[in-house]
């Protein structure tokens, strides 16, 4: 079979085994955004491409096309945990025999891909996740990639999350001709300012590249970079809550609950989030439920709420209040899928989770609009981004207004 005819067959068989599902929720056909990556892979000699697709657009799917069109029955996923069972059912779907791994298992230092593997295609997902230009699971990824002549297809919502740090990343990988080397890399394609403080002078946050005025510019321009704009549309609004008096904690740092004095910025931060949401026994404080309870009232039509928390311990102290219609989703949460079933089932409730909810967690939009950040993702605009994506619209959608309220002091 040509390229083109194995792309729709791949196409038929996606649509045959979401064919059981509900209208809105199934698979029918490739967007015009999938056909046109399919297309642009296969004018790459390298065969090396980045999927830059918001969240919903149909990664997955697209890239195992991609490799099947171009005569791969097999191939290496990198991916989290728990998306590992999309994937296989994805694969088993059109045909392709899958090793899977998360991130951490591969820059486990004594882990080797096996030599049976040998020449299989990468498909590598939430890509950011292999961290920058000096995480060990870039770094042994980066190695790997080069000394193969096998594709790599890259998929992430977020790729340019820091800036020129993770741009780097992307061209090391991507790029024909790439510059493997940070400091070079930074020497021909940014501005930067005197470092007094490390190696590696800083990019001027103002203007960080020479010819693009941001990572997203930068990214959009290369040939190996498939890109969909991200359109989404919500309604923010703002909930502000009653704080304790935290006088001595700000002047003199001291967490009075265990007399200990807290030693840099970032520990304050955290512990005023403790003391702020979580009273001396680590139990939830009732004026916060409370003033959250009343807030959200006033959409007696929307039934049910994803409720946002960065801390884990916030959101157990949150989950532990109630009795039932609620759930939990952390880090710890080992299966997700009937977590996300209950909640999908259940006429109304609340689904209470930390970032943890950024992944795994497909088909929730179907049944909730609606998110508070109860416990704002401090400093990591992406990983905010991908969340606020549990509760945006898929496929054909629907015109139900989201809104997305943040909690704030």
């Amino acid at each position: 079979m040509s390229h083109d005819s194995v792309w729709m067959e791949c196409e038929r068989l996606f649509r045959e085994a979401d064919s059981h599902k509900p209208k809105g929720k199934r698979f029918e056909r490739w967007k015009a955004s999938q056909t046109d990556a399919f297309h642009r892979f296969g004018r790459l000699e390298s065969r090396r491409m980045l999927l830059f697709f918001p969240t919903g657009e149909g990664k997955s799917k697209t890239a195992l096309a991609c490799i099947k069109a171009d005569g791969f029955d097999r191939a290496i996923v990198i991916a989290p945990p728990k998306l590992h069972a999309a994937w296989v059912q994805d694969a088993k779907t059109v045909g392709v025999d899958l090793l899977i791994l998360s991130i951490e298992k591969l820059r486990q230092p004594d882990y080797r891909l096996p030599l049976s593997w040998k020449g299989a295609p990468f498909l590598v997902d939430e890509w950011h996740k292999l961290g920058g230009h000096g995480a060990s699971g870039f770094t042994k990824f980066e190695r790997v990639a080069r000394h193969s002549n096998a594709p790599v297809i890259g998929m992430s919502a977020t790729p340019n999350y820091n800036d020129a740090e993770r741009v780097f990343t992307c061209q090391a990988v991507f790029d024909p001709n790439p510059t493997r080397n940070f400091m070079d890399f930074l020497v021909d394609n940014c501005n930067t300012v005197k470092n007094p403080h490390g190696y590696y002078p800083n990019v001027d946050e103002k203007r960080p590249f020479k010819l693009y005025d941001s990572a997203l510019d930068f990214l959009v321009a290369q040939e190996w970079c498939a890109y969909v704009e991200d359109t989404a549309v919500w309604t923010e609004k703002e909930l502000l809550l009653p704080s304790p008096p935290l006088q001595w904690f700000e002047r003199l740092n001291l967490v009075a609950r265990n007399k200990r004095i807290v030693a840099s910025q970032m520990e304050k931060h955290h512990a005023r989030i403790f003391l702020r949401f979580l009273d001396e026994h680590g139990n939830f404080r009732r004026e916060i439920l409370e003033a959250v309870s009343a807030y959200l009232a006033q959409w007696p039509e929307r039934k049910k709420w994803m409720i946002v928390c960065q801390h884990k311990e916030v959101a157990e102290a949150l989950y532990r209040i109630f009795d039932g219609n609620t759930w939990l989703i952390t880090g710890d949460t080992t299966n997700i899928d009937p977590v996300c079933r209950a909640f999908i089932e259940a006429e109304g409730g609340w689904l209470i989770g930390t970032t943890a909810l950024a992944e795994g967690v497909d088909g929730l939009d179907k049944v909730c609009q609606s998110m508070l950040i109860l416990d704002p993702i401090w400093g990591d605009d992406s990983k905010r981004r991908q969340i606020i994506g549990r509760i945006l619209p898929r496929g054909t959608g629907d015109e139900v207004e989201r809104i997305v309220v943040e909690a704030t002091f």
